[in-house]
């Protein structure tokens, strides 16, 4: 009876625990679809398209697909300000919450907060200005294993140009993004 409890157990944890919501990357279009729970919006051939509410904040969810294998998803938050500086709270809120889960981030572009251009980077009421005209970027990088024993990058920031901001959430199974882009050079090769 002990040994039944501790397999059950066991599979139960391990079964609540997806790479991310509760899908797996691998997983198949169809699976993907069945599973999960927001508003589906759009529909593509290698792309679902959905929106709803993550950590308070109104966001689309968009799932990408390569040979019916999901391996790559983005959170892009729907909110605005007026105050561009807004953004930069959001960022920060939603990092507290990916901390927790994940740990320790690192920084892709060697620190958080990389100035591409200094302009406005001696007064932070300025920041959001310089987020809106590509002055700013802002990104922090999180790594974990996905159940497939491929390793997984979950890839936060916010940026901008033109005057528009956007923050955004990218979780992504390396080996599979890797093929999936080699694909997509190939396919591209053909065209010259």
């Amino acid at each position: 009876m002990r040994k039944l409890f501790i397999v059950l157990f066991v599979t139960t944890v391990f079964a609540q625990n997806s790479d991310f919501r509760k899908v797996d990357f691998g997983d198949s279009y169809e699976s993907v679809k069945d599973k999960e729970t927001m508003k589906l919006v759009l529909e593509r051939e290698n792309t679902l398209m959905y929106e709803g509410n993550v950590g308070g904040m109104d966001t689309y969810l968009v799932y990408n697909f390569h040979n019916d294998s999901f391996y790559l998803s983005s959170y892009m938050f729907k909110k605005e300000h007026t105050n561009r500086n807004g953004f930069i709270d959001d960022y920060n809120s939603i990092k507290k919450l990916l901390k927790k889960k994940y740990g320790e981030e690192t920084f892709p572009f060697g620190k958080e907060y990389w100035w591409k251009n200094d302009l406005y980077q001696d007064d932070y009421e300025d920041w959001g200005m310089a987020l809106a005209v590509g002055h700013l970027q802002i990104t922090t990088s999180y790594s974990s294993k996905a159940k497939n024993g491929n390793d997984m990058e979950i890839r936060h920031g916010v940026t901008g140009s033109n005057y528009s901001i956007s923050h955004v959430i990218m979780y992504y199974d390396k080996k599979l993004k890797e093929i999936a882009n080699s694909a997509k050079e190939e396919s591209s090769l053909d065209d010259f």
